[in-house]
């Protein structure tokens, strides 16, 4: 009986070994597939030291989104699906708040009990990652920072298409935008360094380069699932982006309506309001807490 026990614990152990050996090689293997089209690129010791960031197809990316590009291609894209898409820091959460009540027929009560992320999944981000988002009900509202040559493939080719409404920054405005975010944050894409290297690295950071994005969008302006506007528009004239982007989504809005809307995307408003203003960060971790806020100056 003794040596039958000894004979199943060795065979067990080795099993389990055996199978954990497996996985690690297949993930290994898998992860060599994966990046086999990227280039590392050198480490700047400026950013955190986990930090890897790799070059694929003319763009900067961290390893978490070149881990994740593979699973978003396979999204299957709905028709009702709108996407809002930007380079980081360039307007991305107005829009995507005026994009919510527009589809939602101004509900403003579901908007303040969730907070944006929630409601608006990160596509290309490992929470809630593309598998939730593929169970989501109709209607989804998905952010990303994507170019559009790596936006799901049925985004571009299914009919009819999903919706797409891109927002733009003026370059110098973006940088230092972005710029803010990653001296601000503690996160694996943190920054911890002068401006002016900033300036210097700036076409080498996470999602760039930045005029690359832009132009790939512009050059896709007139697509009929497409709407491009700018972030200086917003700061012009709110209400008139405002009804572009309801006429766009073929949901026209009466001048009160937009009226309402705009009140709530005010720039005091949004950085009062905790379902937008991302303050969770800092409970999180984060956000460097001596850097300030999120949302800083409109």
């Amino acid at each position: 009986v003794g040596l039958g026990k000894k004979l199943f614990s060795t065979v067990l152990f080795g099993g389990t070994l055996a199978t954990a050996l497996y996985l690690k090689r297949r993930r290994r293997n898998e992860q060599s597939e994966l990046f086999k089209d990227c280039v590392m690129l050198p480490r700047d010791e400026n950013y955190a030291p986990n930090l890897y960031l790799y070059n694929y197809r003319g763009y900067v990316f961290p390893a978490m989104v070149i881990k994740s590009l593979p699973k978003v291609q396979t999204l299957k894209a709905r028709p009702d699906d709108v996407f809002v898409v930007s380079f980081p820091k360039t307007g991305t959460t107005w829009v995507q708040e005026i994009v919510y009540l527009i589809s939602t027929n101004l509900d403003f009560r579901s908007a303040a009990a969730r907070n944006l992320e929630q409601r608006f999944p990160f596509l290309e981000y490992c929470y809630p990652g593309v598998s939730s988002i593929e169970k989501l009900p109709n209607a989804r509202l998905i952010k990303s920072h994507l170019p559009h040559s790596l936006l799901p493939e049925s985004v571009h080719t299914e009919n009819p298409k999903s919706q797409v409404i891109h927002c733009c920054l003026g370059i110098t405005n973006g940088m230092l935008k972005a710029f803010r975010l990653a001296y601000t944050c503690q996160t694996d894409c943190a920054y911890n360094c002068e401006l002016i290297n900033w300036t210097k690295l700036f076409c080498a950071v996470a999602y760039g380069p930045i005029w690359k994005h832009y132009l790939e969008w512009w050059e896709h302006r007139n697509d009929p699932n497409v709407l491009v506007v700018s972030y200086e528009e917003l700061h012009k004239d709110v209400c008139n982006v405002i009804q572009r982007i309801a006429l766009f989504l073929e949901r026209p809005l009466r001048d009160d309506e937009v009226n309402a809307i705009a009140e709530h995307c005010r720039f005091t408003s949004m950085a009062a309001n905790n379902a937008v203003n991302y303050e969770h960060w800092k409970k999180l971790g984060f956000v460097n807490l001596a850097e300030g806020d999120f949302m800083r100056k409109g």
